[in-house]
């Protein structure tokens, strides 16, 4: 059985736990959308390397991170979160420093590799604590950490210009102070894990055997299918092409378009906020918050195309990409779903199957859209800044998102409900 902390002073040292975690799940966030997004051009110019080159650096943190959450979710069900946590705050504090240290292309991308291992260790971690600490709040607790966390992402697309352009301050020293304050945490985290009793670490060797047992479960195939296909197709959109998008179809401004995709992550933030509440309020209604977002994500990307096709304003697709923000932001609901639906010992496994596949999807999803941009680029208009894509090449990203679209909502529909007053079963 998954046991509770009873005692009141481990307890109060594992509330402190769960808060280092948080913060260092805070400057996760910061560090996945730092580099290279409001650094690009400083980044460039100190190293004298292509567009591609710096773009790559940024791959590199997605990819080890979607990865990570495969190998983490097995470590996770058998060494505990605190363990996890801790050797990932190891990882994440080398990886910090070593970035703004590194001098060639190489070694940043080998620091961004381990930064990002290291700081996809937490989320799990926090799931699991939650889960052991707020049994009875479990989605509303968990919306909440994740709207904290999100917070480092605004913080990092806002602050970094302002240090770095604006006030002058080189991005090697802002980055290497972000680094000093994880060491610190990660130092902090130590001390206070030493101060609640070991975590008994299962029997049985590593094996991939948990993901072939969380395939064979009912229902979890569906609602990851439906689920990260949805966030996938939302997250491609800030992360690939939203801001070109709005320039090129929209012909809004660099800094008008570039407002909009910064305001989708607090969009998203306040949304796992709400939905965590709303999980805590209407209990067992997963399914139907699953229906709710892949909907949501439809009615979004037709919206799109209408206004692709109709030639409208600006705000009517900034408005359409805050409707697929929300989307995103159903995190707690649908990691409540698969709670519900795992039996205990496989709980972190099937949720790192789960982030593992949300972070894919975006991926695949960006790769296509890069692909599909190149296929009409012979209609593109080649300035001195940019290369601007005709509306038909965004016409056809956005009409094939829709019909992935319709294929996740056909999966929540098919997704099982959640059965009421659920007991789990241990190994």
């Amino acid at each position: 059985m998954t046991t509770q902390p009873d005692d009141m002073r481990t307890r109060t040292w594992m509330t402190t736990l769960l808060w280092l975690a948080i913060l260092l799940y805070f400057f996760t966030n910061f560090q996945r959308v730092c580099v290279p997004g409001p650094i690009f051009n400083e980044l460039q110019s100190s190293l004298k390397a292509s567009a591609s080159q710096i773009t790559a650096i940024g791959s590199c943190f997605l990819y080890a991170y979607a990865f990570g959450q495969l190998l983490n979710g097995i470590l996770l069900d058998k060494f505990g979160e605190h363990r996890i946590v801790m050797g990932g705050a190891i990882a994440f504090t080398i990886g910090s420093f070593l970035f703004p240290c590194a001098n060639s292309l190489p070694l940043l991308y080998a620091a961004r590799i381990i930064t990002s291992l290291g700081g996809g260790c937490f989320y799990l971690a926090l799931v699991e604590s939650i889960r052991k600490l707020y049994p009875s709040s479990y989605t509303s607790v968990l919306g909440i950490v994740i709207f904290l966390g999100y917070l480092g992402g605004t913080t990092g697309t806002s602050s970094l210009p302002l240090l770095v352009q604006n006030a002058g301050i080189p991005w090697r020293t802002t980055l290497l102070a972000v680094a000093i304050i994880i060491g610190i945490l990660a130092i902090l985290y130590a001390i206070c894990k030493s101060k609640v009793p070991k975590q008994p670490i299962r029997p049985g060797r590593l094996s991939l055997v948990p993901y072939k047992n969380v395939c064979k479960t009912k229902g979890n195939l569906l609602v990851m299918a439906a689920w990260c296909s949805t966030y996938g197709l939302y997250f491609t959109i800030p992360a690939i092409f939203g801001q070109k998008f709005l320039e090129d179809v929209a012909q809004s401004k660099p800094k008008h378009a570039a407002l909009c995709i910064s305001s989708l992550i607090i969009i998203s933030a306040v949304t796992n906020l709400v939905t965590g509440f709303l999980g805590q309020r209407f209990p067992n209604r997963e399914k139907t918050f699953l229906m709710t977002t892949t909907a949501l994500a439809f009615c979004g990307n037709l919206l799109i195309l209408t206004g692709i096709l109709l030639k409208l304003h600006q705000i009517h697709f900034m408005l359409c990409f805050a409707i697929l923000a929300v989307t995103s932001g159903f995190s707690p609901v649908t990691n409540a779903y698969i709670q519900n639906i795992n039996p205990s010992r496989q709980i972190g496994t099937a949720i790192g199957l789960s982030n593992f596949g949300s972070y894919f999807f975006v991926a695949i999803f960006g790769k296509l859209a890069g692909f599909l941009l190149d296929a009409f680029s012979d209609q593109a208009v080649i300035t001195e800044t940019a290369t601007i894509y005709p509306p038909k090449a965004y016409l056809t990203i956005f009409g094939l998102f829709t019909l992935f679209n319709i294929v996740a909502f056909t999966f929540a529909c098919l997704a099982p409900k959640t059965p009421l007053n659920k007991n789990k079963t241990t190994a």
